[in-house]
């Protein structure tokens, strides 16, 4: 059965979310349900010798469910099938998961009520996090033989920030990356693993769904 989620914002009541986890699978062993999601696109890239990791882009959408569902006490892990890989997620636990969710909708809000967008960037954030400015650059702004896109590439990154130095540079650049994307890259390291069975190393490198 559908589980409903609903949370108040304890000190902004009038932000709440309102919503139902779906899709739910019933386990063999009896533990929790899991919830699956098939995708054509790719969910893993090349991390060294023989090894793929998740793509950080693909997961934000199973992080935020994965939060919804803990902190709204009907904890349900989920596996992401993708082309050549399966990616296993698990439900962080129900405090860490709540306290996430209302940092996230606030933000949220906050980034819809002002005049501009947040000053960062999934990709660029998490690499300026790992402690590379090159690599957070190179996210950003592609790199020079048009191997990768960068996110400046999307058009409202494009007119407000049109290349990483101004990012960077922004006030709140360093407070909104922190704010959005230490906790995904804390869950990221933490609560996914991977399952490949063959990717070609070429289109693995691409940007490209």
């Amino acid at each position: 059965d559908r589980q409903m989620l609903h949370l108040r914002h304890p000190e902004m009541p009038a932000l709440m979310l309102d919503d139902q986890l779906d899709d739910l699978r019933t386990q063999a062993d009896g533990a929790a349900p899991v919830w699956i999601e098939l995708t054509a696109s790719r969910i893993v890239q090349p991390a060294g010798a023989s090894r793929v990791e998740a793509r950080p882009d693909k997961l934000v959408g199973a992080w935020v469910r994965c939060l919804a569902a803990a902190a709204c006490g009907h904890p349900a892990d989920g596996i992401l099938i993708g082309e050549g890989a399966r990616v296993d997620v698990r439900c962080p636990p129900r405090d860490e998961a709540t306290g996430t969710l209302l940092r996230l909708m606030q933000a949220w809000q906050e980034g819809l009520g002002g005049d501009h967008p947040l000053p960062t960037a999934l990709r660029t954030g998490l690499a300026w996090l790992a402690g590379g400015e090159d690599k957070a650059r190179t996210a950003y702004d592609g790199d020079e033989g048009g191997r990768s896109i960068g996110e400046v590439d999307e058009p409202c990154l494009a007119r407000l920030f049109p290349d990483f130095d101004r990012l960077s540079s922004a006030e709140g650049f360093a407070a909104a990356t922190l704010r959005l994307y230490d906790s995904y890259r804390q869950w990221l390291d933490t609560c996914t693993s991977v399952q490949s069975w063959g990717i070609d190393d070429e289109s693995a490198d691409s940007d490209e769904d």
